[in-house]
C-alpha cells in the first residue's frame, strides 16, 4: 500500500480566507478548515477505504498555517478517484458552512 497526501486548502478556491498575520488568523483559519471537511464529506461522501481527510499543520514565519489535506492508497482506484475530486474542492461554501462560520 502506498499512500500519498493532497494538501487542498483550508477552504472553498473561490472564497476569501483567513488571512496570515489577522488578529484572529489562528481561530478562523482552524474553524474554515473543520469546516470545510465537513463540507466536502456532504459534497463528495465520506472517504472511501482507507483514505482520510484532516486538517494538516505547518510552521509558517508569522506562525501556525492549516489546510485541508487528504491521505489515500494510491494503489486503490476508488481512493484515488475521490482524492482527486476532493482536491479540485468546492469553489463556494455552501449554506451549512456559511452558518457555521456566522456569515
Amino acid at each position: 500500500m502506498t499512500m500519498e497526501t493532497y494538501v487542498i486548502c483550508a477552504g472553498p478556491f473561490e472564497e476569501s480566507l483567513a488571512i496570515v498575520g489577522d488578529p484572529d488568523f489562528t481561530s478562523r483559519n482552524f474553524l474554515e478548515c473543520r469546516t470545510y471537511i465537513e463540507q466536502i464529506v456532504r459534497e463528495f461522501g465520506p472517504p472511501p477505504g482507507n483514505a482520510f481527510l484532516f486538517i494538516q499543520t505547518e510552521i509558517h514565519s508569522f506562525g501556525i498555517f492549516r489546510n485541508v489535506a487528504v491521505r489515500f492508497n494510491s494503489d486503490d482506484h476508488e481512493e484515488v478517484a475521490y482524492a482527486d475530486a476532493v482536491e479540485n474542492g468546492s469553489p463556494r461554501w455552501d449554506e451549512i458552512s456559511l452558518d457555521e462560520l456566522g456569515r
